[in-house]
């Protein structure tokens, strides 16, 4: 056989995704609806359990955890269901005897919770003790309610089967519009922008502007390398990081997760936007939309009209869209480095409370995640100190928004905005390819 070292060598620069054997999620976004999160922990005592489940899927049980395999367009499934793994998970599994994963990837390794700090999240209101046995995440997804019913019946009983405890699942449900759109609790339309992968068969029918990177010299959108997402395949600085790596066999074709329940304080920014209306003579939607970057509609405020084709080239002052604003922290649109690819659901509970179950998917959890949360997200932009991204973080800040010549409108300056996010936990996964997900379904000697 093959070593994985070897192969990856061996890859050209630029090759076509391995679609049957990555994850569907991660290439592309799910058309279902509802979903329904399940975790489950792995001890000693059933850790051949947890193999065995592992081996059951990868073998098709349940219909198998869904790749990115091309769809039938005649025969298209109803739902779908992807499985990952903390780094905790992996040590009881034993798949990192030598320590070369948690060499390599140290945020992984270290988990979500000892870099809450770091990340502008207050400790003690994300309640991370609830996340350190949730090892492993499944996530169900069903084209309606009746569909996740059925989904998660199947995958209950054959947890049952095997003498494996689930997790009560935290469900969300997209928020659709009638033309098919998807929004987010605040109300703002969501989904607009995510990364193109470069190697995607179906890379001809995907729209390049706005999703890609840019060159400011031809004016034109490239497909990202695949290797910002997809492991063992090259990065925009050409690098494939797992070409020396001990262990890239079991992470070949995978890529890591980030689960963050973000729970959005609605009725409070709605509050705060008719506070500014009163204290500064604009409109509540002025102000909304100069703290996202865009309409309620998605309409971008630095080219109005342009829907996703864009950047910011045009509007270097931030006259238009504030150099604060949500989406211009989180996505400069230029580079295809420290980009996320997204793949969030809104939640609803019974008792009011409303957010998101933010998904978003890296090969780099440190140069992704973690550089767009502290830098980008929580760190200065324009020329105001303790400048925070007003709905992405969970610190409360200051904000500019800058004035406009042309319309003779002069700044307006947001002090001690309160967070209208705030984190309630969550964890850092490893989302295996169907290969890796094979292997895990071994014990670390590689018997059955």
């Amino acid at each position: 056989m093959t070593s994985a070292r070897a192969t990856a060598a061996a890859r050209p620069a630029v090759s076509e995704l391995a679609l049957g054997d990555i994850q569907g999620n991660v290439v592309r976004g799910y058309p279902f609806t509802k979903v329904a999160h399940y975790f489950g922990r792995i001890d000693e005592a059933n850790a051949r359990a947890w193999r065995s489940l592992f081996g059951k899927l990868a073998g098709g049980v349940l219909g198998g955890v869904t790749t990115a395999a091309l769809w039938d367009s005649t025969n298209r499934p109803d739902g779908a269901m992807n499985v990952a793994i903390s780094y905790a998970g992996l040590l009881a599994l034993g798949a990192d005897p030598g320590g070369a994963i948690k060499a390599a990837f140290p945020a992984f390794a270290d988990g979500m919770e000892p870099r809450a700090v770091a990340l502008g999240d207050d400790p003690k209101a994300a309640r991370y003790a609830e996340w350190r046995d949730r090892h492993v995440w499944f996530s169900v997804h069903g084209l309606n309610a009746d569909v996740l019913a059925r989904r998660r019946t199947s995958l209950e009983a054959l947890a049952k089967e095997l003498n494996l405890a689930l997790s009560a699942p935290l469900y969300a449900s997209a928020i659709v519009d009638p033309d098919g759109g998807r929004r987010e609790p605040f109300g703002f339309r969501d989904g607009i922008a995510n990364p193109v992968l470069q190697g995607d068969p179906l890379l001809e029918r995907t729209e390049l502007p706005g999703n890609g990177k840019y060159d400011a010299t031809t004016k034109t959108w490239s497909p990202i390398a695949a290797g910002e997402f997809i492991l063992g395949q090259p990065n925009e600085q050409r690098q494939n990081v797992l070409s020396d790596a001990a262990a890239a066999e079991l992470l070949e074709n995978g890529t890591f997760a980030v689960f963050r329940d973000l729970e959005q304080h609605v009725e409070r920014f709605k509050e705060y936007l008719r506070a500014c209306q009163e204290d500064f003579g604009y409109p509540a939607d002025f102000f909304a939309r100069k703290m996202i970057g865009r309409s309620v509609d998605g309409d971008p405020l630095a080219a109005p009209g342009a829907v996703n084709d864009f950047t910011y080239e045009g509007d270097p002052s931030g006259s238009g869209c504030p150099l604060g604003a949500h989406v211009r922290r989180a996505n400069p649109r230029v580079t295809g480095e420290r980009r996320l690819i997204r793949r969030g659901v809104p939640y609803a509970h019974a008792d009011g409370t409303r957010g998101l179950y933010f998904v978003a998917y890296n090969a780099s959890i440190e140069a992704q995640f973690e550089f767009v949360q502290k830098v980008w997200m929580n760190g200065r932009a324009g020329a105001v100190s303790r400048s925070t991204d007003p709905v992405g973080s969970s610190k409360s800040g200051n904000m500019v928004i800058e004035g406009d010549v042309a319309l003779q409108r002069p700044p307006v300056l947001l002090r001690d905005m309160p967070s209208f996010v705030t984190c309630r936990g969550g964890e850092y996964y490893f989302v295996p390819g169907l290969g890796g997900l094979c292997l895990l379904a071994r014990d670390r000697r590689g018997a059955p």
